[in-house]
């Protein structure tokens, strides 16, 4: 008989990074947090259960992808649907100790063709001198692609079981659609600067952006509150994202 759980990607913005909670597990490596969904309860509020440990209110919660492979687990079939979470670091409820930790994390494309891609996927945490490192490669076979990940030398930990797997697709998913679809709002405060969402483009994305044209975008997808601030010794107005813009003003 299968067991269903379910696994959080937590992910939030600190001291300019982009930010996954991991668990240390028995046998030392990391993973993902996970949890078994309890009989006659959704998935959706067991995955909520889970996140609320962690952080008082989650600005976007919703269902990454289910890993059921017959093998994933050596003991007992276990299937778990992966949950992607985002919310600034306001919300983030306690801080963590060395059995729980937020590692840094980055995607970086080193090599793109056609029909291929190689990348980088690194999590790092400094405090306790931990690095894990994977080379992922994407390769386009008939109508989907294949991904393979293999844990490079200079790692001295690595991700439990199949979460390499889980990461990717949510580095993938942030890096994809951070903009289009209004992801980055909810790793910024309420009202913010234009500036402080460029900043958090540029940590996800790993890529600097011409400041004209990126404000360009997403003025289309905000409002001014009306209000400033002082940043970087300047006044800088304040906005607020609003998902309704782009459809009120037909730019789809």
């Amino acid at each position: 008989m299968a067991i269903n759980t379910v696994t959080v990607i937590l992910t939030t913005i600190t001291d300019k990074n982009l930010k996954v909670l991991l668990n240390k597990t028995p046998d030392g490596s990391w993973a993902l947090p996970e949890s078994p969904v309890e009989e006659n309860e959704d998935m959706d509020t067991a995955a909520l259960k889970l996140m609320e440990k962690h952080a008082h209110h989650l600005n976007y919660f919703r269902q990454l992808y289910t890993l059921g492979k017959a093998d994933r687990s050596c003991n007992e079939r276990i299937i778990t649907t992966a949950y992607l979470s985002l919310t600034p670091e306001e919300n983030l409820l306690k801080e963590t100790d060395s059995s729980s930790c937020w590692f840094t994390l980055n995607k970086t494309v080193k090599q793109s063709v056609d029909e291929h891609r190689t990348s980088s996927v690194q999590l790092r945490n400094s405090e306790h001198d931990i690095l894990i490192e994977y080379e992922v490669t994407d390769k386009s076979e008939g109508n989907y692609i294949k991904k393979d990940s293999v844990l490079l030398n200079d790692s001295n930990s690595a991700l439990a079981g199949d979460n390499i797997k889980i990461v990717n697709m949510a580095m993938d998913e942030l890096q994809l659609h951070v903009i289009s679809s209004g992801l980055i709002f909810n790793l910024l405060p309420r009202e913010f600067t234009l500036k402080q969402v460029q900043n958090v483009y540029e940590i996800i994305s790993q890529k600097k952006k011409d400041t004209a044209n990126f404000r360009r975008d997403i003025l289309k997808m905000v409002t001014p509150t009306g209000k400033t601030v002082i940043s970087y010794n300047r006044k800088a107005e304040l906005y607020r994202f609003n998902p309704l813009l782009q459809y009120l003003k037909g730019d789809l």
